[in-house]
């Protein structure tokens, strides 16, 4: 699998690095996306809080298509992220839950699962989820639920950081090196680059007769489409993947 990076030309007040994983912040406000956008899925990655300033609101986490790039309000519906305080803030609410206070050097992991709509954040490489004891990613239980970012099928969801101090620094793992915590069971370890969409497009049942009291389903299918193309409306490209259970 290629992994992502922070996208060049989806960045604010941002510098990178020549790898596109270290962004730098250049004002007071400002934030990067990642490249890779994902729409269904399971994922992990990791950012190392480098250098920023105690006490303000830079923070990371995932995003959609909708977030302004320079702004780094607590109160954001389109992004959902833990700031330095530890403070998680999900669906335009400053919740007062912490993962837990973000100190110089430190990375914060990021469970992130599409399918069931929900996000975890922690202190790497051990920290408990959501700051919770009982939060699991593995077993879907005690994540912030990410369903307003979702605003159609298929709507792209992105890494993002986003910055409140001048010369605060992140460091993106992506999954292109080790993490230094554990990936949660059943989580892709580590964001792709490509863009994977998928869909039931059609359910069947495949029936054989010889008389009608031996009459019985033989082959029951579901065609996937997948395209691993960007776009804008879902838009099939690729060819159906068919499974048949006899």
């Amino acid at each position: 699998m290629t992994t992502t990076t922070w996208d060049p030309s989806e960045l604010s007040n941002v510098t990178l690095d020549a790898t596109d994983l270290i962004a730098t912040a250049t004002s007071s406000s400002g934030g990067a996306r990642g490249l890779g956008h994902q729409a269904i899925g399971k994922y992990y990655f990791e950012v190392t809080w480098n250098t920023f300033t105690a006490g303000d609101t830079s923070c990371c986490g995932v995003a959609n298509a909708s977030w302004n790039l320079t702004s780094t309000s607590l109160n954001s519906s389109v992004y959902y992220a833990t700031y330095s305080g530890g403070q998680i803030a999900t669906a335009g609410t400053a919740n007062t839950t912490s993962a837990g206070l973000v100190t110089a050097g430190q990375t914060v992991g990021v469970a992130v699962d599409l399918i069931n709509k929900l996000i975890w954040f922690r202190i790497a490489p051990s920290g408990n989820w959501n700051g919770s004891t009982t939060a699991n990613p593995a077993t879907a239980t005690g994540g912030y639920s990410i369903s307003a970012l979702i605003t159609s099928v298929f709507a792209p969801i992105y890494p993002c950081v986003g910055f409140a101090a001048s010369g605060d620094k992140f460091t993106a793992n992506f999954g292109g090196s080790a993490f230094s915590g554990t990936v949660p069971s059943g989580f892709t370890s580590g964001w792709p680059s490509s863009n994977t969409y998928e869909m039931v497009t059609q359910v069947g049942a495949e029936v054989w007769v010889k008389n009608p009291s031996a009459m019985r389903v033989t082959q029951v299918g579901s065609e996937v489409w997948r395209s691993v193309a960007n776009y804008v409306a879902p838009v099939i490209t690729a060819e159906p993947i068919v499974m048949i259970l006899a």
